[in-house]
């Protein structure tokens, strides 16, 4: 199974097309340098533009992914 951002990776993937996710690509570099606040939460603002209008509706292997993820994440985080 894969992380958090591996399964992003693959979800948005599948729903973006190539300058977004090239887009994508650069801000996932730049947040894990560790921006300031101010410029995360511009990148969380811009992220809207770079992504396609219309409802998310992901299908069931994609929810059923995210929910394993999820899953793995709780269950590190209560074992500490």
């Amino acid at each position: 199974m894969s992380g958090p951002g591996e399964v992003l990776e693959e979800l948005l993937a599948a729903r973006l097309e190539a300058p977004a996710r090239e887009w994508f690509e650069r801000a996932r570099r730049e947040v894990a340098e560790g921006p300031t606040a101010d410029r995360f939460a511009a990148l969380l603002s811009l992220a809207s533009r770079h992504s396609p209008r219309g409802a998310l509706a992901p299908g069931a292997d994609a929810c059923r992914l995210a929910g394993e993820v999820v899953d793995r994440r709780a269950c590190e985080v209560l074992a500490d």
